[in-house]
């Protein structure tokens, strides 16, 4: 899929989102899309070598793999899981 119709589709939520947790310290919003889509133009199934979504919308097993340290690293940098 093309990039900017995905982000023309999310742009909204996303916006919405951050701005909740702009406002409660207790909200916080990890957003993967640049790893999962590092393309500027097309976002596939499969990024650099591995299958990471199984469907338009779901995160294959591979996927969730490939975005894990990312996101334990946005857990700690939040403090929310132990240095």
């Amino acid at each position: 899929q093309k990039r900017k119709s995905i982000e023309a589709r999310t742009s909204a939520i996303k916006e919405g989102l951050v701005s909740l947790a702009r406002r409660k310290n207790n909200f916080y919003v990890y957003d993967p899309f640049d790893l999962l889509c590092p393309s500027k133009e097309e976002c596939r199934t499969s990024t650099r070598g591995v299958k990471v979504f199984r469907d338009d919308d779901h995160l294959s097993r591979e996927g969730a793999f490939y975005i894990k340290d990312d996101f334990i690293n946005f857990l700690k940098s939040n403090n929310l899981i132990p240095q």
